[in-house]
């Protein structure tokens, strides 16, 4: 059996980014249509493009300076969810 686990982000960090408009890195957040299926690095649940309006920032997992300590883009949903959405065994896997 796989340790691998699908952690979301935290809402308070995601509420900050949005109540600034800015990343960590001090960019400016964009909103934008979803134009794929994401998922929402918060609830983790997949986005409908051309529906859904999601936010984009740049964020790095690590805390500590190290070789893999790269930022990369993420998205966010503009609405806020209660619920984080669970993946099947399966889905996880694609």
């Amino acid at each position: 059996m796989s340790k691998f686990r699908i952690v979301p982000l935290s809402r308070e960090f995601a509420e900050r980014i949005r109540q600034s408009r800015k990343d960590e890195f001090g960019n400016e957040v964009v909103e934008q249509i979803a134009t794929g299926y994401g998922p929402c690095r918060v609830s983790l649940k997949p986005f409908a493009p051309g529906i859904d309006k999601r936010l984009l920032f740049s964020h790095s997992p690590f805390t500590e300076r190290n070789a893999f300590n790269q930022n990369g883009p993420i998205f966010y949903s503009r609405q806020r969810s209660g619920t984080i959405w669970r993946y099947s065994p399966i889905s996880a896997g694609d």
